[in-house]
């Protein structure tokens, strides 16, 4: 049969009798499937001459019974579906419940716990063995209505180890017959029909509805995943007679009829040999059977997570949706925006949803994406979100979309609190133009969140050379004059972009979010990426490990983040010092970060070596200030104001990592300098029996860390200071004390 559309549709091919009927992949006795997938395998620029070879290899294996070979799928039992017959969709996995797949008789029959959705459109959503359906029932835990309102109703499903035929029959007393080959009895499938329908007369009356489905499911093994072979189903859908025949046999099992059971049934055999089957069209979300169209993506390992979402602008939304088709169990979207005209352009919602919520109106068409999945929308201010920190355990990930530095900051505060409680974070944020964007990841546990990541993020954007259009975009020495307001007044700033420049924008950051937590080597990290590749790479990522965190002994709830780098600049210097001065002698230098007011936390980033007019002796170390400003104004400069002086380090070789008087006084005069600053941070590291395992094999010292504030000086020491005391000291850099290489007779 050559279509008029041909060579662009494949042609089809019947044979002139009925000979093959029953054989695979025959279709109606005489139809033959020569192409399993015509829209792949037919080859137009073959023409007639590929049909002929196609059909030739299918008679061949035909011939040879390999039409069906081992280890491939097997072809399903066709049934035609009614034209009136609705529509079933099987999400419920059977696994071992199949009789092939155990050790029992070679049938079963279960029953379907289905929902209702539409008119002509059912979903099976849980399976039940005849005892387990008795069990719940009498628990009450299976209640009229699921969760999202649907009404619930049971079928009865019958399955056979054998292979039917080819095609399912349209009469009902062809398919019993078969199914009686098989060794499932009409008995004893009209049986449990009687109990499924007696089950849904219950639910009937709780609902007030007048009528729910009733469906016979019937299981073949007709398809294979490696070596286990699953089922096939097929439908039937009982109407007109067949559902009072449905509603007689259950008052003949379990009803007022009792007594004239055998008469009924006999009454239901003969309305079987007359009876037409009109077959419903079945459709698979079974995860064992139907491979997931984003198996092995980023956004795979969102399937089952509990998701809660800042933000529904033109970033949360389409990320929201992507989350939903990746089939989290439950998200949470928390936005207190309402829509107005201007956001239409790119943002999901409709000209009647115009000043609704932007939460409950995203809510509701998410629903209607994945009825199952739970989707809670919250209209409010995201930054009033993580006042408690109980509701976290609802969570699997926590994604700001908000672009919102607000937003960012109440979350890296709230986190220091209790980083154990806290999912993993994921922070976005899109380019002025919508050409590029920025994703940070934070994992459970790790010392720093958005704030914090994005703002090492910056620093690297500064040093590297190819990240330098993210750096101007998003990490600017100055703040950008050109900002785009949309609206009149005082509307917030946006970017300029289409629904498209987001939309693809928001699934290239949500994807490589996703990449970002599923490596586990580092706890923070960061990726740009860009829309336009062909002058950079698309993707850039950066990591660092967690910060080793200190607090201020004066109790004033800052924290300070020690990176691993300045930990490392202080222990090569330690060691230096060891090797040059002696064990004893103490050193130290400055520290090089940042001081977030906002969210309490003192960044420390670098840490440099003693000056080389500073004082170090086994008794005390003061710092020199030759060369200081340059390093501080070169560091600035390098950052654009994103890194400063803010405070200083020594240490204490195997003494207690605490300050002396002698410490109170320096870190006194310090911080009261011009220029300083109204606050400087002190960390010593020392330890009697930490001290050399730290210099030796790079564990973690005694560290001491403390905040000393302008004007507030330490009571002096009672012994005066010791740096009258008279001693013999080493410059700092890499001089040598004075004399040092005289004869030892002559030092003194």
């Amino acid at each position: 049969m050559v279509p008029p559309a041909f060579p662009f549709e494949a042609p089809s091919v019947w044979a002139t009798h009925q000979r093959w009927a029953g054989t695979a992949h025959v279709q109606w006795g005489r139809s033959i499937c020569i192409y399993a997938a015509p829209s792949v395998e037919w080859s137009p620029a073959d023409g007639m001459r590929g049909l002929i070879d196609r059909l030739a290899l299918w008679l061949e294996r035909a011939a040879a019974g390999t039409l069906d070979p081992d280890g491939q799928p097997l072809h399903p039992p066709v049934a035609y579906p009614g034209v009136d017959a609705g529509h079933l969709v099987v999400r419920a996995d059977l696994g071992d419940r199949v009789p092939w797949n155990s050790s029992g008789d070679a049938t079963a029959v279960l029953f379907a716990g289905c929902v209702q959705v539409g008119a002509d459109r059912a979903d099976v959503v849980e399976w039940y063995t005849r005892d387990e359906l008795f069990a719940t029932l009498t628990t009450g835990a299976f209640t009229a209505t699921d969760p999202q309102g649907r009404p619930r109703f049971v079928a009865v499903a019958g399955f056979i180890s054998d292979q039917i035929a080819f095609e399912y029959p349209d009469k009902a007393q062809e398919l019993l017959d078969a199914l009686e080959r098989s060794g499932l009895a009409a008995e004893t499938l009209l049986s449990n029909l009687s109990l499924a329908q007696v089950v849904n007369e219950i639910l009937q009356r709780q609902l007030s509805q007048s009528t729910l489905p009733n469906i016979v499911l019937l299981g073949t093994p007709a398809r294979r995943i490696e070596t286990a072979r699953l089922a096939h189903l097929a439908a039937w859908q009982l109407e007109g007679i067949g559902d009072k025949v449905a509603s007689l046999l259950g008052k003949a099992d379990w009803g007022v009829l009792k007594q004239d059971r055998a008469d009924i049934y006999d009454l239901v055999h003969q309305w079987l040999r007359v009876a037409s089957i009109a077959w419903k069209r079945v459709w698979e979300d079974r995860p064992e059977v139907t491979r997931p169209r984003d198996t092995d993506t980023p956004t795979s390992r969102l399937r089952g997570k509990r998701v809660l979402l800042l933000g529904a602008g033109a970033l949360g939304a389409p990320i929201a949706e992507h989350c939903v088709r990746a089939r989290v169990s439950a998200i949470t979207i928390v936005d207190n925006g309402r829509v107005n005209p201007g956001i239409l352009s790119r943002q999901p919602y409709r000209d009647a949803d115009i000043s609704k919520r932007k939460a409950n109106i995203l809510a509701e068409r998410l629903r209607m994406i994945r009825p199952d999945v739970i989707v809670t929308a919250e209209p409010r201010d995201a930054k009033h979100t993580f006042e408690s920190v109980d509701q976290l355990d609802q969570y699997d990930l926590i994604i700001d979309a908000t672009a919102d530095i607000g937003v960012r900051s109440a979350i890296e505060t709230r986190r220091a609190a209790g980083r154990s409680q806290w999912p993993p974070v994921l922070a976005m944020m899109v380019g002025h133009e919508a050409t590029v964007g920025v994703v940070a990841a934070s994992h459970r546990e790790a010392s720093g969140g958005p704030v914090d990541v994005l703002r090492r993020f910056s620093l690297t954007c500064l040093a590297t050379p190819t990240l330098g259009d993210i750096a101007a975009d998003f990490f600017p020495g100055k703040p950008r004059g050109d900002l785009f307001f949309p609206e009149p007044g005082c509307s917030s700033p946006t970017f300029v972009g289409s629904n498209a420049d987001a939309t693809a924008l928001s699934g290239m950051l949500l994807s490589e979010g996703m990449t970002l937590l599923a490596a586990s080597d580092a706890p923070m990290s960061a990726t740009a990426v860009r829309r336009d590749s062909q002058t950079r790479p698309a993707v850039q990522t950066a990591s660092w490990q967690s910060d080793t965190i200190l607090e201020d002994a004066n109790g004033s709830g800052y924290e300070v983040r020690l990176t691993a780098a300045a930990l490392t600049e202080m222990r090569a210097e330690a060691r230096r010092g060891r090797r040059v001065r002696g064990s004893r002698v103490e050193t130290g230098g400055m520290l090089l970060g940042a001081i977030d007011e906002a969210c309490k936390v003192i960044y420390v980033d670098r840490a440099a070596g003693p000056p080389p007019d500073s004082r170090l002796s086994a008794v005390y170390f003061q710092h020199g200030t030759f060369g200081t400003q340059e390093v501080i104004d070169e560091r600035r400069a390098a950052t654009q104001e994103r890194q400063s002086f803010v405070g200083l380090w020594h240490t204490h070789p195997y003494g207690a990592a605490e300050p002396s008087a002698t410490d109170d006084e320096g870190m006194w005069e310090l911080v009261n300098l011009h220029g300083i600053g109204r606050r400087a941070l002190m960390i010593i590291a020392g330890g009697p029996t930490a001290w050399d395992h730290w210099l030796q094999d790079a564990t973690t010292p005694e560290l001491y860390a403390r905040i000393s504030h302008i004007g507030a000086r330490a009571q002096p020491s009672d012994s005066g200071s010791v740096r009258d005391a008279p001693a013999d000291f080493f410059s700092g850099g890499f001089a040598y004390p004075a004399r040092f290489h005289a004869h030892p007779g002559e030092r003194s």
